[in-house]
């Protein structure tokens, strides 16, 4: 789909609608995030693997929020940018999204469970697979084996931030699991359940289910297992679906660093 990526992102360019459009550029046999420029050669554009570009459109908006910047997401990408912009991280008017679907093999490879992105513009869209998750299968009445599982997950812990680091919604400039008046440092694993908890409730209402934390983790602990369940509770209890409407409120948006930014947003009128 690589030469069909830069057909779509040449007629983008062509159009002058945006200022440039985020992707991947492989050079010398590295890839990374790069800004394509109308008159730029595009044959170095390429769709794999995935990239937190999300956390690179943040970028635009904290230090050039005038650049109205086309981006290459796929649909898990396209909800992450949703979860953001209700925390003031990236502003939707200054983004056009191109989307990417996914293939089969990648869909199956990450277990994705929500499908394309709303307009995809590269590949054919599929659908999302039945969900597959281990925890989900344990007895709701049975607190016992829940805990059990968790904590044997947790306690191959290294503590190396690698799924804070990777997640395209985590975006607090200090990071509540490195402040030690909530996690102690120098000891692993880290103390059950608190470091992993923190993270957990952070997820529960924004996490988007890459599956890039289980994919960064070097001990495989099944992370999006744990977030998966919490959505569905936030769904069920909240009628909250993640990424899906801009409008709507975020149920667990209550912290004192997110409140003062809603109540300047209500009071400004913006």
């Amino acid at each position: 789909m690589s030469e069909e990526a830069r057909g779509v992102v040449a007629e983008v360019l062509a159009k002058g609608e945006v200022d440039g459009v985020l992707g991947l550029r492989e050079d010398e046999g590295a890839v990374g995030p790069h800004y394509f420029r109308k008159g730029d050669d595009l044959d170095s554009l390429v769709l794999s693997p995935k990239y937190a570009l999300p956390l690179v459109l943040r970028w635009f908006r904290l230090h050039s929020p005038d650049t109205r910047v086309g981006a290459v997401l796929r649909g898990c990408e396209e909800r992450a940018l949703v979860e953001l912009s209700k925390r003031r991280q990236v502003d939707l008017e200054m983004i056009e999204v191109i989307g990417l679907a996914c293939t089969a093999e990648e869909a199956k490879e990450c277990g994705c469970v929500n499908g394309s992105p709303t307009n995809v513009m590269i590949g054919t869209p599929t659908e999302g697979l039945p969900e597959r998750r281990e925890f989900l299968a344990l007895p709701d009445a049975d607190d016992g084996a829940r805990l059990d599982y968790w904590k044997a997950q947790y306690s191959k812990c290294i503590k190396c931030y690698g799924c804070k680091n990777v997640c395209p919604v985590c975006a607090c400039e200090v990071c509540m699991m490195a402040d030690h008046g909530w996690v102690r440092g120098g000891s692993l694993p880290p103390k059950f359940a608190t470091f992993h908890l923190i993270k957990a409730y952070h997820m529960a209402d924004r996490c988007i289910e890459c599956r890039e934390c289980e994919a960064a983790c070097p001990v495989s602990i099944p992370l999006t297992e744990m977030y998966g369940r919490l959505l569905r509770d936030v769904e069920r209890r909240f009628d909250y679906v993640t990424g899906a409407d801009p409008e709507q409120r975020p149920p667990l948006l209550t912290t004192l660093m997110d409140e003062p930014i809603l109540e300047e947003e209500e009071e400004g009128g913006g």
